[in-house]
């Protein structure tokens, strides 16, 4: 059953948006499907492939990206795709947004689905198959980072890199950091996520303020206006003299060389 749904799924994506269109598919039957994945969570997380394939095709709705013509069943020569990792242990092909007219993103992406992301990474526990399939086919891609993530209001950008933050800050999910690192917040976004967080007290906050200053770190050139920047400096410095104050030690669980290791990185970050 599960794997002749992929079959038709897969088919109607290839018969493109004139036929059927990518929100159709979403609202008759990808939403269903995700919150059944999502419902059951990791008690759906079989080796079954047909159950993997059909997870994928659903998650794969996500990208946003539309088919705007046919595809014959061989892909033919033309076609932009993308390959990458699939939880069915084989290479996931995914249409991508290129130099083909063929192909492009959802102009105006459904709320439904950014709380199909955002529902994914705050459900406790983590249906870990279904999160490591969005992020390896939705939120790695570029084709979704540039074609959709960059539209997004501020708000919903924010909840997305909090949620992704917090699995990995919280849960020690490593794959949440490096796709966070992944995504291009602005600079206030990044001053943001500081401001929720207390590392003088918190061993998770000290991770998540690590996975931050790492971010700041690694788009140094792009940091925007020298105002914006200075905020979020100012911030950092509000973090480094919580830390190099706060003498409350019996406050904080875990290990309190963590405490000195954020004033490290925060200092060269500064």
């Amino acid at each position: 059953g599960s794997r002749a749904a992929a079959v038709v799924l897969s088919a109607l994506e290839k018969c493109g948006e004139s036929v059927i269109s990518l929100q159709k598919r979403w609202d008759g039957a990808g939403k269903n499907l995700f919150e059944k994945f999502l419902s059951v969570g990791n008690d759906c997380e079989s080796d079954d492939i047909g159950l993997s394939k059909l997870r994928d095709c659903v998650v794969l709705m996500l990208k946003g990206v539309k088919v705007n013509q046919a595809q014959p069943g061989d892909s033919g020569p033309n076609i932009q795709i993308s390959i990458g990792p699939s939880q069915t242990g084989s290479r996931m092909r995914s249409y991508s947004v290129g130099a083909s007219d063929d192909f492009s993103v959802m102009d105006s992406y459904p709320d439904e689905m950014t709380k199909a992301i955002l529902d994914t990474f705050t459900m406790k526990p983590l249906p870990y198959k279904l999160s490591r399939s969005v992020i390896d086919l939705v939120l790695t891609r570029q084709s979704w980072i540039e074609g959709v993530f960059t539209k997004l209001d501020t708000k919903t950008r924010q909840s997305i890199a909090s949620a992704l933050l917090s699995l990995r800050a919280e849960q020690d999910h490593d794959f949440a950091g490096s796709t966070l690192f992944g995504l291009p917040l602005t600079t206030n976004e990044l001053t943001q996520l500081l401001k929720h967080l207390h590392p003088a007290k918190s061993e998770s906050d000290q991770v998540a303020v690590s996975v931050i200053t790492d971010c700041v770190r690694g788009r140094i050139d792009s940091l925007g206006k020298p105002s914006d920047i200075s905020k979020l400096s100012s911030k950092l410095f509000d973090q480094l003299v919580s830390l190099s104050t706060f003498d409350d030690f019996s406050a904080i669980s875990g290990d309190l060389g963590g405490r000195d290791y954020t004033r490290v990185i925060i200092l060269q970050t500064l």
